[in-house]
């Protein structure tokens, strides 16, 4: 196997560092790559788009030893390796998944150095039996402020809000010292003046001569960050695009086969009469929401916008019966309610979509039909017996209004794209016949396409006399699919907008 030594003198500009070819692999019943042949340059940004299920996710396991590949070779600077594990990738390049891997339990030094503790000593250290803890948090600051972050880097991990944890995920990278750094939505959890920092950090990674794979479904970023673009559809390679050479259209037309059309934005008329949901001054115990009114009007999709830890997602989640209130009250089409735990607020007809789809809301070793079922089995038992017969024709419905892309609906949930996921978390609260549905994030982690059917499909809940409240940091999602648009800031609502001729430039001074 090839040192890593061998990889640092001898490279020249744009030289393909990282060559991919003919890599293929199979599951049973699907081809998830399909030959697909990449070339990556030595210290260039390299995007890497398609929508789910189109292989990204099974290239990157491969590149990174989860997953071993059927056929097809891996080069890295001349020479073919075989990543056989984790360890074994890790030689040459990290990634930051898009899910936190961090410890919680440990500080952010150790997480940096976890499984490499002889890094921080240097070669002399390299057998060392006992960890030099000083040196260790001192290299960790080193790191941390190269980066530009401000850390103590003896703090839990626990203790740090999502942005930080991504932040850590970063620093890791580059304390392990991969020489291929790949970067899976990286800026899911991160406020827009951290985007912007990552991206000075990705900027001078490539001038230090950094190789960096950047996976988004967010084009935009794509465009802002990368020198070339790999589109991948069905598990083979569309081509390799110089980002200067192509736009946003061209690139979702490739992903998607078809052109998206315009896009379609609701109208701000929606009868205020016909009230769903009020809220009169509502506070939480732990006090992120404070003293908040809003109401929500049948056929209404309300958005709420604001900065991390504005409680925009605390508004969800409190409806949700996930959050203890202090005072205020809720009144649910005529009736007080006080939501106390999930099954209170499932059995009052409110649906809660969480941001994190795969923690909280399924349960990914269930099967689909245990997924969607999950929120009636009371309806559909009797004596703890279920009735079989009309679970599967409720599941059946439900998966095929959704549009889920299934082999069976006896798979697991793990085993779906994230956009089928949270297309099976619709599916679970159409057979719950929710009145209201709250999405944290509905499209996080989720290709173009499906987002397009997702905003489809929670247009058409709310023309049903439904209601719906999405929270996002989304601003273009928001402005697409809402009727009116409540600003938050430190727990409180700031103003409420109607959608009929709002702007992003707008909703971006109120959050200012």
């Amino acid at each position: 196997m090839p040192k890593k030594q061998k990889t640092g003198n001898d490279r020249r500009p744009n030289k393909e560092f990282l060559e991919l070819v003919e890599i293929s692999k199979s599951f049973p019943g699907v081809q998830a790559l399909d030959r697909v042949s990449i070339s990556v340059r030595q210290g260039e940004v390299h995007g890497l788009v398609g929508q789910n299920g189109a292989g990204k996710s099974t290239l990157l396991k491969i590149l990174t030893g989860a997953y071993r590949q059927d056929s097809g070779k891996i080069i890295i600077n001349g020479e073919e390796i075989r990543i056989k594990t984790p360890a074994d990738a890790q030689k040459w390049m990290y990634m930051i998944y898009q899910e936190r891997t961090l410890v919680p339990d440990l500080t952010v030094a150790e997480n940096m150095f976890i499984g490499n503790w002889s890094l921080p000593g240097g070669e002399k250290r390299k057998n060392a039996k006992i960890v030099d803890w000083k040196t260790l948090n001192t290299e960790a600051e080193k790191v941390i402020k190269k980066l530009g972050f401000d850390f103590d880097v003896k703090r839990l991990v626990r203790d740090l809000g999502a942005h930080e944890q991504q932040l850590v995920e970063i620093a890791r990278a580059l304390a392990i010292g991969g020489e291929i750094i790949i970067m899976d939505e990286p800026t899911a959890a991160l406020p827009r003046k951290d985007i912007e920092n990552l991206f000075e950090i990705i900027r001078q990674l490539k001038k230090n001569g950094v190789t960096v794979i950047y996976v988004s479904h967010h084009l935009q970023e794509i465009f802002d960050i990368t020198d070339r673009i790999t589109v991948l559809k069905d598990g083979k390679k569309v081509g390799t695009y110089e980002t200067s050479s192509i736009d946003e259209d061209q690139v979702i037309k490739l992903m998607v086969g078809k052109d998206l059309g315009q896009e379609r934005k609701l109208t701000a008329n929606v009868e205020q009469k016909n009230i769903l949901l009020e809220v009169k001054d509502l506070t939480t115990k732990d006090n992120i929401l404070k003293n908040i009114s809003f109401s929500l009007a049948k056929n209404e999709v309300l958005g709420i916008a604001g900065l991390i830890g504005s409680g925009k997602e605390a508004v969800g989640r409190t409806l949700a019966g996930l959050k203890k209130i202090e005072s205020g009250e809720i009144i649910l089409e005529g009736k007080k309610i006080l939501p106390k735990s999930p099954a209170y607020s499932i059995n009052q007809g409110i649906g809660f979509l969480p941001s994190d789809r795969n923690l909280e809301g399924l349960v990914l070793g269930m099967s689909l039909r245990e997924n969607v079922t999950l929120n009636i089995l009371k309806k559909i038992s009797k004596y703890l017996v279920i009735n079989a017969p009309k679970e599967q024709s409720l599941v059946n419905g439900a998966v095929k209004d959704v549009n889920l892309v299934y082999s069976s609906i006896e798979q697991q949930a793990d085993s779906l794209s994230g956009g089928n996921r949270q297309r099976l978390l619709i599916a679970r609260n159409l057979c719950a016949d929710s009145s209201i549905l709250i999405f944290n994030e509905p499209t996080q982690g989720v290709d173009v396409g499906a987002r397009e059917e997702i905003y489809d499909l929670i247009r058409n809940y709310a023309a049903f006399g439904k209601g719906v409240i999405i929270a996002s940091s989304d601003l273009s999602e928001l402005l697409k699919i809402c009727n009116r648009i409540m600003v938050m800031s430190a727990g409180e609502i700031t103003t409420t907008f109607n959608n009929d001729t709002l702007t992003e430039d707008r909703l971006l001074q109120e959050l200012a």
